[in-house]
């Protein structure tokens, strides 16, 4: 097989001694040598210098060994890959955010061409998720981090509700504390973060409503149902049905995608990885 004569040839160009790479590749001599003379001839030039045992690379033979070292990386890395997708287990991603955003960043990763099956969980925590996607940090050493976005959460005001003098931007803290607002359940991380900010400047918010979908806690603010903390970008909103207002005290939080430090070689996480982040860094810009 040409391959077979391609591993030869490079081992011995490598050692530039026939006994030496005959150690290397488990094979004797002899058939070393004949395999070299083989190639050589089918290919139609000598590609080394012989003396004796020793032999030295020509300048064709230079030639040879850096497309001899192209075409075995390319055969390795074609084994690899075929080899990862055999019985590849599920990937698990778990969307702690950015629910608004959840078609668009699964249409992205689609284009990773993804040989294995995808298991999404959204705002629930998953311990065995390759991928996360967190406005929350963790110290737990098994993943690696990432900051993806940095954003501002606003006051999202319902037009018919909106007063300027009464709202006025940014809003005081003063303000705030008296505003009853609607807000997801304490599981969600947006509610957390709101309220870690509400302890740390306001003390404590008053709740209206309280729901735990985030889709129904985005329409019920596009209606115009009551007044609430969103964050700038990765929440879709209808700019005609409400007016947002900036707090005197921003509250930022940052968006973070972890891999598991294992997976720091699976090559389809890290492309997915990478997808995602190219996802957010776009959405960044807009």
């Amino acid at each position: 097989m040409l391959l077979t004569k391609l591993y030869y040839f490079r081992s011995a160009a490598k050692f530039e001694n026939l006994t030496k790479a005959a150690k290397e590749l488990k094979i004797s001599q002899p058939t070393l040598t004949k395999t070299i003379r083989l190639l050589e001839t089918e290919i139609g030039v000598p590609l080394f210098k012989r003396f004796g045992n020793k032999i030295a690379l020509n300048d064709k033979g230079k030639i040879f060994q850096g497309r001899c070292c192209q075409i075995i990386d390319f055969w390795e890395e074609a084994k690899r890959e075929v080899s990862e997708t055999n019985d590849i287990a599920p990937i698990n991603i778990s969307l702690q955010v950015a629910s608004s955003y959840f078609t668009e960043l699964l249409e992205r990763i689609e284009t990773c061409q993804v040989p294995s099956a995808l298991n999404f969980t959204q705002n629930k925590q998953n311990e065995k998720a390759e991928i996360v996607l967190s406005s929350i940090p963790t110290a737990i050493p098994l993943y690696d981090s990432q900051v993806v976005l940095e954003e501002e959460c606003l006051l999202a005001v319902p037009k018919y509700l909106y007063d300027k003098e009464l709202f006025d931007s940014p809003l005081s803290l003063t303000a705030l504390e008296n505003i009853p607002m609607i807000s997801l359940t304490k599981e969600y991380e947006l509610r957390q973060s709101m309220d870690d900010y509400f302890i740390k400047h306001v003390k404590k918010a008053r709740i209206s409503y309280e729901v735990d979908n985030p889709s129904l806690y985005r329409d019920m603010i596009n209606r115009g149902m009551g007044i609430a903390l969103v964050p700038r970008k990765t929440w879709k909103l209808q700019d005609n049905e409400v007016q947002l207002v900036s707090l005197e005290q921003p509250l930022k939080r940052i968006l973070y995608i972890r891999t598991l430090k294992n997976q720091r070689d699976n090559r389809i996480i890290q492309k997915i990885r990478e997808s995602m982040i190219q996802f957010f860094q776009e959405l960044d810009a807009t």
